[in-house]
């Protein structure tokens, strides 16, 4: 009886010394009584994936993520996280996930999970799970996701994590048609998907949206070129969309000009990992949609659209 209650001691000693190691920096840890604990580091870069290849690019500095670690095959729906995790990073120059206050990760040698999550932003991420499930996301952010499975960790280990892109992108690019001159592109309004889509942290899904909200949003705008990033919509759900414009058209000064469009949904929806690149062109009898392409994320051609005063 003895000896149990002494190994059952030492036991409960070692998980919270795991703990607190990580939670603390390094030189203020207590002596390891284990000396199987590692030091375990991440890496990061973005998951560029099309039709034909998959290829990647490094992280830019500054990128802000989050960490997470389970023993390899733990269901996080109803398993609890390593303690110590969730623990929030920082990307560095090259593309090093620096924990952030100078913290580090310490784990015995075994097999682990591990996940990772990141608004894309030099904000810390607002994404919490519970059971395994994230809380509500919105629409306007570029959530990204990363997972490194059944990783042994067997001496000190750089785990390296390739972040998607999980959300779905909206790209507008208006340019100058026949008859038109001093073309500015004042604002785009488009339909969003209605919020309320939560993200599974062991696949990095987000379940689409089968409706619009009422509330149009306004898209990033770069020169006459307007970006809208969004959570994932179900397919049969066309996009309306509202452009506003001064420019000369037809010999005619116009200002703040509205045109209205309707972007048909295209087959599967507007789907994770997908921006949908459109080129308009304004012309004197209207502006026409072109059909889109992808840049970067996933390759997807969608039919012409018109827009109407």
């Amino acid at each position: 009886m003895k000896i149990f209650l002494s190994i059952s001691t030492l036991i409960i000693t070692t998980i919270f010394l795991f703990a607190s190691c990580a939670k603390e920096k390094c030189k203020n840890c207590p002596p390891l009584p284990d000396s199987s604990l590692l030091c375990v580091s991440f890496s990061g870069d973005y998951s560029l994936q099309t039709q034909t290849k998959a290829s990647s690019t490094a992280f830019p500095s500054g990128i802000q993520t989050s960490i997470l670690a389970y023993s390899a095959g733990d269901n996080p729906t109803i398993k609890a996280a390593y303690p110590g995790t969730p623990i929030s990073a920082t990307s560095d120059a090259s593309g090093n996930l620096v924990f952030n206050s100078g913290v580090n990760l310490f784990m015995p040698v075994g097999s682990y999970d591990f996940y990772s999550v990141s608004a894309n932003s030099s904000s810390v991420p607002d994404i919490t799970f519970t059971n395994g499930l994230s809380g509500v996301l919105n629409n306007g952010v570029d959530y990204l996701w990363a997972s490194s499975k059944n990783t042994s960790v067997t001496a000190n280990t750089n785990v390296p994590f390739q972040f998607a892109h999980i959300a779905t992108a909206i790209r507008l690019n208006i340019t100058a048609g026949d008859g038109v001159t001093g073309l500015t592109v004042k604002s785009i309004k488009i339909g969003q998907t209605q919020q309320g889509a939560v993200m599974g942290l062991s696949t990095g899904v987000i379940a689409a949206a089968s409706a619009l909200s009422v509330n149009k949003a306004d898209m990033m705008l770069d020169s006459n070129t307007g970006t809208f990033i969004m959570l994932p919509l179900i397919a049969g759900i066309s996009i309306p969309v509202e452009v506003y414009v001064d420019a000369t058209i037809g010999g005619s000064a116009q200002t703040n000009k509205k045109y209205t469009a309707t972007i048909p949904a295209p087959i599967g929806g507007f789907e994770s990992g997908t921006i949908y690149k459109f080129a308009a062109s304004i012309g004197a009898s209207g502006i026409t949609f072109l059909n889109a392409t992808l840049e970067d994320w996933n390759e997807q051609t969608l039919v012409s659209i018109n827009l109407n005063e």
